[in-house]
């Protein structure tokens, strides 16, 4: 059911989440959307990042590997599952985790700008990070392919994970 009155408060949980919600004359609070501060990595292209006109900015959690049930752990290790790209530790910032891309977020550019910038990916790791996430979108299988000059066979799922270098 879609409301249109306008949300006024966002409340904080003990557990660090946040509950956004309305007040609606004579009835309690209802819940719109429940939310949670998270480590994430921006999709929003780089060239938008400082144009003033653009309200939103796309965001996808970093969620600890820790969460997943450990078969599910090594399928992740070996992107394999295309709604998620494995990511290894980083220093103490940042546990061994992966990106979860069905859960884009849209979020205010103010709230990304405020946050700390924990790292960067490499080259390589973008390069995997767009493989993952065009997989991901297109359900692109990644197979032997044949060169079509030479004919020497390459899978291109083994060059996908990301190095820690």
């Amino acid at each position: 059911m879609l409301r249109d009155d306008p949300l006024l408060t966002v409340a904080a949980q003990g557990d660090g989440s946040f509950i956004s919600s309305t007040q609606v004359p004579g009835k309690t609070n209802l819940a719109l959307a429940p939310a949670r501060l998270n480590k994430a990595i921006v999709l929003t292209h780089d060239c938008m990042l400082d144009k003033p006109n653009v309200e939103f900015w796309q965001v996808c959690p970093l969620m600890p590997l820790s969460i997943l049930p450990k078969p599910q752990q090594g399928d992740v290790r070996k992107n394999r599952i295309f709604r998620y790209l494995h990511l290894p530790p980083f220093g103490d910032a940042i546990p061994e985790s992966f990106v979860d891309f069905a859960v884009v977020t849209t979020v205010a550019p103010a709230i990304v700008r405020s946050a700390k910038r924990l790292v960067s990916l490499s080259d390589y790791g973008r390069q995997s990070f767009y493989t993952q996430y065009i997989r991901w979108i297109t359900r692109w299988q990644l197979n032997e392919l044949a060169c079509p000059v030479c004919g020497a066979e390459y899978n291109a799922a083994l060059a996908l994970p990301v190095r820690t270098e």
